[in-house]
C-alpha cells in the first residue's frame, strides 16, 4: 500500500520530503500499531515520475512471525 500526502524527491544525494500533514497523518493514523510505531519505507521508483518524484512511501509489510494466520 503506497501512502499518499507524502512526496519523495532525491537530489545531491539527499531525499526531500514534501508533506501533506494532513492527508499523511490521518494515514498513518488508519495503520495498524499495537505499540504506537509504524515503519514506513521510501521505495525507489523504477522510473521517475514525470514532476521527479523518485521514491514513493508504502508501510513496512509484517514478519512472518507477526502475521496473523
Amino acid at each position: 500500500m503506497s501512502l499518499k500526502g507524502i512526496n519523495a524527491k532525491e537530489s545531491h544525494g539527499e531525499i526531500n520530503l514534501g508533506i501533506n500533514v494532513d492527508q499523511f497523518i490521518s494515514q498513518l493514523k488508519e495503520l495498524p500499531s499495537e505499540t504506537g510505531w509504524v515503519n514506513i519505507i521510501l521505495v525507489p521508483l523504477s522510473t521517475p515520475h514525470p514532476n521527479g518524484y523518485t521514491h514513493f512511501i508504502r508501510k513496512q509489510k509484517p514478519k512472518k512471525d507477526e502475521r496473523k494466520g
